[in-house]
């Protein structure tokens, strides 16, 4: 660590390994280590900031050209023969093997274990419930198990790109030439004259809860779906910064459909979502904003992946399985071993078994535009484009609290004892649970008005972030001293870790401070 002489504090540290988070949004310290949240990241620090690892890891290889999954596991094959394996749905990736200078497009799995081969016209076969269904120039042939087979012939076969099937249809992707439907129970073959994907090269098709998707790799590339049983096509977004996208393979699962693409790496659409995410990156571009304790772990809220466990000893990331990652809002909490989460739609949503089953708790009707939820002690806190609701039987009923800023725009809040301290768009305010509410009182030199943006507390004192750099108070957030330097102005968030306290600043860096110190430079002698 190198010591940095800041106006007489003399214990403000800034970290040697010059670890630099530019868009750092919150600290959290547990157990002895230090959570630094980024928007599309996490970095932790088990030395008090000498050295930082990220949480998570993303695929290596960004072209996918085959995909298979067993049970919580996603497998991946790069053009190289490169095999990865994800058990948290690509929120970290490790390495199974390569296949060095062999030429391979398939993952297999035998007694040994997983390999990869070459399967000729790969696309022209495909499995549906026991069956496994090829295509051969103008006969399809479904073979069952103890060798049963059954064989279907039309000249409307030949030319076929790639094939999928459901329990009676057999969907023949047909190149630019559109899609037949083969109906196994009448021996029709049909085809759609006015389908929007006539002229389209389809490259993969695949069928899954009841619906088709195809993989179109001309024009207007992408994915496209629509049920078995209809006509209406329509493009599934894939959140990815490429314009074009060149979907290479797709896989189905009960939960939804994985899409392997050329140099975007992978993707996954649940089956209730209408919008495809991202997963090979890790955390990043799940968009995080949100850290608190969780039994012997920590929850870190998402915007695309929904609430995620921690473990702390091992660093381990688990997806707790939202419902439908379209209707999550960036916020989730815990009350005791209860999960819940705000949505988009207006709802709450509760689980009582870890994530693995959501419902809907409650839609509180007197709240505006849902920004936060979080929670202290058995009360929850909503807070929103309208002030702030709570409720204290885990988001079955809410009431509104603090009516003083029902007219403004809450961003969030920290309670201590009866005390609030509540973040608005005019800015901070004291509340308190059964009285009024009044903005904070800072003294500063400054004449730019001070902000606070976080807020920390050892359950005695209170520091907060924002401008100027850190606020402190002692006596329940009635008066606020300011620490003033011209070399840290202002800091986007802080924690308490024992007898230290870390800050992240606007610039990105991480500082450490030792708090008795700081009280001595700020409070003097309060």
């Amino acid at each position: 660590m190198q010591r940095r002489q800041l106006h007489g504090l003399d214990t403000l540290l800034k970290m040697t390994s010059k670890y630099r988070h530019p868009n750092v949004t919150a600290l959290h310290y547990r157990d002895g280590k230090l959570f630094a949240l980024g928007v599309d990241d996490v970095m932790v620090s088990a030395d008090s900031g000498k050295t930082w690892k990220p949480l998570g890891e993303e695929l290596k290889q960004s072209t996918v050209i085959d995909i298979a999954t067993s049970g919580d596991s996603v497998i991946t094959l790069s053009p190289s023969g490169a095999m990865s394996v994800s058990t948290n749905r690509g929120l970290s990736w490790s390495r199974l093997s390569a296949s060095a200078g062999k030429s391979v497009n398939t993952i297999k799995r035998d007694s040994s274990g997983w390999s990869s081969v070459m399967v000729q016209n790969r696309e022209l076969t495909c499995s549906a419930f026991s069956e496994q269904i090829s295509i051969n120039d103008s006969l399809i042939i479904a073979e069952r198990p103890a060798g049963c087979r059954i064989v279907y012939s039309s000249a409307a076969f030949k030319g076929a790109s790639c094939i999928a099937a459901s329990y009676r249809h057999v969907f023949i992707g047909m190149g630019r030439q559109g899609i037949l439907t083969f109906d196994r129970e009448s021996g029709q073959v049909t085809k759609s004259e006015f389908d929007v994907l006539n002229g389209e090269y389809v490259r993969s098709l695949c069928v899954s809860q009841d619906m088709l998707y195809a993989a179109i790799s001309t024009g207007s590339a992408g994915v496209y779906r629509r049920p078995e049983y209809g006509n209406n096509w329509s493009i599934i977004p894939i959140d990815q910064p490429m314009s074009e996208l060149e979907v290479l393979c797709m896989h189905a699962t009960q939960d939804g459909v994985f899409f392997g693409m050329r140099e975007s790496g992978l993707a996954f659409i649940p089956h209730a979502s209408k919008n495809a995410i991202a997963i090979h990156l890790g955390l990043r571009d799940a968009m995080v904003n949100g850290v608190q304790n969780f039994g012997d772990g920590i929850l870190i809220s998402t915007q695309l992946r929904g609430p995620l466990m921690v473990d702390v000893g091992s660093l381990a990331l688990t997806e707790l399985i939202s419902p439908d990652v379209s209707c999550f809002a960036p916020s989730a909490c815990a009350v005791g071993s209860v999960l819940l989460t705000a949505c988009q739609n207006g709802a709450v949503m509760f689980s009582s078994d870890s994530g693995r089953s959501w419902t809907v708790r409650s839609t509180p009707s007197q709240a505006g535009a849902i920004v936060l939820i979080k929670s202290f002690g058995p009360d929850l806190m909503l807070l929103t484009t309208a002030g702030v609701l709570t409720s204290r039987d885990t988001g079955r009923t809410w009431q509104r609290i603090h009516d003083d800023l029902r007219q403004l725009e809450t961003s969030n809040m920290f309670r201590m004892d009866s005390v609030d301290i509540v973040m608005t768009n005019l800015g901070a305010y004291r509340a308190v649970v059964s009285g009024s509410a009044q903005k904070l009182d800072v003294k500063t030199k400054f004449d730019q008005e001070p902000f606070v943006n976080a807020i920390s507390s050892d359950g005695k004192t209170i520091y907060a972030s924002g401008f100027p750099a850190v606020i402190v108070s002692i006596d329940d957030g009635i008066t606020w001293h300011a620490y003033n330097s011209p070399e840290l102005m202002a800091t986007r968030c802080l924690t308490v870790a024992g007898d230290l306290l870390f800050v992240a600043s606007a610039d990105g860096f991480i500082y450490r401070v030792l708090r008795s110190d700081l009280h001595q430079s700020v409070l003097g002698s309060h």
